[in-house]
């Protein structure tokens, strides 16, 4: 059998949403074109997916295990195609640069310094003084 991975997204937006109008509306797409898009998916699968409720649409047993399934590979195939790793603090090897006002790098500083060295070892900090040049160019 043949599947139509674009169809994928929908069911996982449909699951956030569970309304037809709202998930169009954040896949850019007109609801007619969900309808006819959520259609093609029933019957791939031969389950109603999403059963119409008096408050929105409910997920079907199927659904909600086919969404744990895909929401976990595209999320594996964005971090593939994207290059993103989670991030692991324990291990990570970075250097952030802050520029705290004065009342953050004298009172609140100090505690998040040492709690970087227990969770965070790898990281390093690098304070620069808050100012109209840094907040314009370096965020």
């Amino acid at each position: 059998m043949k599947y139509d991975l674009n169809l994928l997204p929908v069911l996982l937006v449909m699951m956030e949403e569970r309304n037809v109008t709202r998930a169009a509306e954040r896949l850019g797409i007109t609801q007619p074109a969900l309808s006819n898009a959520l259609n093609r998916l029933r019957e791939t699968l031969n389950d109603p997916l999403f059963i119409r409720e008096r408050y929105g649409m409910r997920p079907t047993p199927k659904a909600e295990q086919l969404a744990q399934v895909v929401g976990a590979a595209l999320s594996s195939i964005d971090k593939v195609i994207l290059g993103q790793q989670d991030f692991d603090p324990l291990h990570a090897t970075r250097l952030f640069t802050l520029a705290p006002n004065s009342y953050v790098e004298f009172i609140m500083m100090p505690a998040i310094v040492a709690r970087l060295r227990s969770c965070a070892p790898g990281i390093r900090l690098r304070l620069t003084p808050f100012g109209n040049d840094v907040t314009e160019t370096g965020v």
